[in-house]
C-alpha cells in the first residue's frame, strides 16, 4: 500500500517519461527469450506494459504489448502468471484481465471485470482464480476464457495474494480506507475449492502477503511486525499459529526451500537482500553493492540457473531497471525496463 501512495504522490509532481518503442523481433526459441516482465505503469497514465527478456544476456525489448497489439495494456497492471499455454494479466485500474500468447505477446482475449478491481492470480486444475477489491474471488474457465460460476464472497478487507494447498485457497486480506484513513486487516480467508465458499479466517500478521506453501502444512508470508516493518513469517496450518523468522522483507521468492527476500526502508532508503534457508532458518546477507538498487519492486529466482532477478522501480514515474545477481552478489547484467517493473515470469 505504501508503494501505491508513493506512486500517486510522485505522479502529482512529475510526468512519466516514456521510452521509445523497440522493434519487436520474432520469437523463435527459448535461447533468445525466456522471461516476461510486467511493468505496472504510472497511476492514471494508462501505460502498463510487457517487456520480453533474455535472462542469460539481459537483452530486453520494452513496450511489447503495444507494439504487438496496437493498443495499450491498460492502467496499473497488478499481476501476471503463466498457466498452461497462456499468460494472464490483471490490470487493476482498467478492470480487465488480459489473456496473452506467451510466445508473441499478442492478446488472445480481454476479459472485462466491471468494477471488481482485479488484483492477484492463481492457476489450478484448469481454472484461474482472481482476487478482487470488491472482496471476492472469481474463477475463470481457461477453455472458454469466461468467468465460471458465481464469485466467492470474502468477509475480510480488500484481498490481495493467494495460494492453493490441499483443496483450499488461502487469501491474504490486506487493507481498506475507513473514514479517509487506511485500516489494516490481519487475516487469511480459507476458501474451500469444492464449494467455492469461504470456510473461515485465520489470524496472521498485519497486512499479510502470501508468498507460497513451504510444504503441506506451512505457508510462507510477510506481515507487518510490531516495529511497523514487513517481516517473514511461517503459518502452521494445523495449529493456526505464526512464527516470525526475524527477517525484514518487502518482497520475496521461494527457490529450493530457500527464501530470497529484499527489504527497503522507506524512511532511509536503505535496501538489502538476503537468503533464508527454511530448513535451518539461517539467513545469509547478499551484497547489493554492484547492483545499486534504488527502489526494489519485484524478485524472482531463475529456476534453471538459480540467479536472482530483481526489478527496480527507481522513482515510479520513469523507466525502471531489472538486474541479474548471482547468489553471492555478483552483478551479471542490468537492463532498462518500462515504468514500474514489478513482476517476473519465466516462460515454461
Amino acid at each position: 500500500m505504501k508503494k501505491i501512495i508513493i506512486a500517486i504522490f510522485a505522479i502529482a509532481l512529475f510526468n512519466a517519461c516514456q521510452k521509445e518503442v523497440e522493434p519487436i523481433q520474432p520469437i523463435s526459441d527459448a535461447s533468445t527469450f525466456d522471461t516476461w516482465i510486467l511493468n505496472e505503469g504510472g497511476w492514471g497514465n494508462n501505460d502498463a506494459e510487457l517487456s520480453k527478456l533474455n535472462s542469460q544476456t539481459g537483452k530486453i525489448s520494452n513496450d511489447v504489448f503495444a507494439s504487438q497489439n496496437g493498443r495499450g495494456l491498460g492502467d496499473v497492471a497488478q499481476d501476471i502468471i503463466q498457466y498452461g499455454s497462456k499468460l494472464y494479466v490483471t490490470v487493476w485500474n482498467s478492470n480487465t484481465i488480459e489473456v496473452v500468447d506467451p510466445k508473441t505477446g499478442k492478446s488472445i482475449k480481454q476479459i472485462p471485470m466491471g468494477q471488481r478491481g482485479p488484483r492477484h492470480l492463481l492457476g489450478h486444475e484448469g481454472k484461474v482464480y482472481v482476487t478482487c477489491y470488491d472482496k471476492t474471488v472469481v474463477r475463470i474457465d481457461t477453455t472458454t476464457l469466461t468467468l465460471d460460476a458465481a464469485a466467492c464472497t470474502l468477509s475480510g478487507m480488500q484481498p490481495e495474494t493467494l495460494c492453493q494447498l490441499n483443496g483450499k485457497i488461502y487469501v491474504a486480506n490486506s487493507w481498506e480506507y475507513q473514514g479517509g484513513n487506511p485500516v489494516y486487516d490481519n487475516t487469511l480467508s480459507v476458501v474451500d475449492l469444492a464449494t467455492f465458499r469461504e470456510e473461515k479466517k485465520i489470524q496472521v500478521g498485519t497486512n499479510p502477503t502470501i508468498v507460497a506453501p513451504i510444504d503441506d502444512n506451512h505457508i510462507l508470508l510477510t506481515g507487518q511486525g510490531s516495529d511497523g516493518e514487513n517481516t517473514l513469517m511461517v503459518l502452521d496450518l494445523s495449529a493456526e499459529t505464526m512464527q516470525s523468522l526475524g527477517v525484514k522483507a518487502t518482497g520475496c521468492d521461494l527457490y529450493q526451500n530457500k527464501c530470497y527476500s529484499y527489504y527497503q526502508n522507506w524512511t532511509t532508503g536503505e535496501t538489502q537482500l538476503q537468503c533464508t534457508n527454511l530448513s535451518t532458518m539461517e539467513t545469509t546477507p547478499i551484497s547489493l553493492a554492484e547492483a545499486h538498487l534504488t527502489s526494489p519492486y519485484g524478485i524472482k529466482v531463475n529456476p534453471t540457473t538459480g540467479n536472482i532477478l530483481i526489478t527496480d522501480a527507481l522513482d515510479y514515474m520513469s523507466n525502471g531497471d531489472v538486474a541479474c545477481i548471482t547468489p553471492t552478489g555478483k552483478l551479471l547484467w542490468k537492463s532498462e525496463t518500462s515504468v514500474g517493473p514489478s513482476k517476473i515470469v519465466f516462460v515454461k
